[in-house]
């Protein structure tokens, strides 16, 4: 019996608009995003959110307020550690 092919495009719309995105690169079943808002003010987010096969979505697993919209977002290279560290970068005029 052929199995049922597997989904292969899945998308999100997030709560504000996008300004920075990466994939972790953690060679996991579990593909995982984080997004950073671009919000004019002083009240930017950042998102993690997962893919969930058995929903076929994305799903939101956890956010953190972020002063600036992060023009760079970045998971470490690490493929080893059982941790997931992000990083983030942001451009701000005095």
């Amino acid at each position: 019996m052929q199995q049922p092919e597997k989904k292969q495009i899945y998308t999100y719309e997030g709560k504000w608009p996008i300004y920075g995105i990466n994939f972790s690169n953690k060679p996991e079943k579990n593909i995982r995003l984080a997004m950073g808002s671009f919000i004019e003010d002083t009240a930017n987010k950042v998102e993690i959110i997962m893919l969930d096969e058995e929903k076929g979505k994305f799903i939101e697993c956890t956010q953190f307020e972020h002063e600036y919209p992060p023009s760079k977002i970045m998971w470490i290279p690490d493929q080893v550690s059982r941790r997931r560290f992000l990083k983030d970068a942001v451009e701000k005029l005095a």
